[in-house]
């Protein structure tokens, strides 16, 4: 089992730039459903799939159990 902190160490090498403190917060968003409401560019896509990704590995989800949807 992966480490949320070296989950996010891991990402922070492979993208070359570490999330902002509220994209950070959304991916470490631990209780229930979560809903984004952000501008174009404000990495809203981004934050998404890292969190899906933290789900998957780190919190051992399900795939599916996870849904996740933008538009």
């Amino acid at each position: 089992m992966i480490l949320l902190v070296d989950f996010h160490a891991v990402l922070d090498g492979a993208r070359g730039y570490p999330l902002s403190v509220s994209q950070r917060t959304a991916v470490d968003h631990a209780n229930g459903p979560l809903w984004l409401i952000a501008g174009p560019g404000s990495g809203k896509s981004e934050v998404l799939v890292t969190r899906t990704l933290r789900l998957l590995c780190v919190d051992n989800v399900a795939p599916r159990s996870v849904f996740v949807t933008t538009f």
